[in-house]
């Protein structure tokens, strides 16, 4: 259960890290070279996501490489976002078939991984801000510096028969290229 639970927080750490990580390392929105979409200049203007920006996003990089093993990273709230666009007339944009069906994990044919650890700052009856990723998960380096170490102490709480627990890992990230990560920012 500790090794699970200890696992679940560094993977909410890396995802942290490798999209808006900005200390100790520099995530996918900060990196210099990512492509950019500003949804407060895109089509739906006023920061209003529009499906425009997803296609956008999608071939913003150009080269085909960075679409064909490319995924959506967002926050659930993003996700809810883009399942919610409908077009001109109140359609939705995304269609499963009956209400009964469960979304299918997918924009524009890319996986959706979703990640609490993104920041989503929102506010009933204000802005939200929120950003989406689209990018080659290749692209983004991490290096272990030393193996996951799970720890037990008994002797630090020897009074009290309890123990002391930790994990430690060490690990290194750049997003190794740039260019082909595209990122959709300021969403309200």
């Amino acid at each position: 259960f500790l090794t699970e639970t200890f696992a679940e927080q560094f993977a909410r750490e890396l995802d942290t890290q490798a999209m808006e990580g900005t200390s100790p390392f520099t995530g996918v929105v900060g990196a210099s070279g990512v492509n950019s979409v500003n949804v407060t200049t895109g089509t739906a203007g006023g920061g209003a996501l529009a499906y425009a920006d997803l296609t956008t996003a999608m071939f913003k990089a150009g080269e085909m490489s960075t679409r064909v093993n490319s995924i959506w990273v967002m926050s659930p709230t993003a996700y809810g976002i883009c399942l919610g666009l409908a077009d001109s007339t109140g359609q939705p944009i995304v269609k499963y078939g009956t209400v009964e069906q469960a979304p299918a994990g997918t924009i524009l044919g890319r996986p959706v991984y979703t990640s609490n650890a993104l920041d989503v700052t929102i506010t009933v009856g204000s802005d939200a801000t929120c950003n989406i990723y689209f990018g080659p998960p290749n692209a983004l380096i991490f290096g272990d510096r030393r193996q996951v170490r799970f720890e037990v102490s008994e002797h630090s709480q020897w009074g009290t028969d309890e123990l002391d627990f930790r994990m430690i890992m060490r690990t290194a990230y750049v997003v190794g290229v740039p260019s082909a990560w595209t990122k959709i920012v300021q969403i309200h």
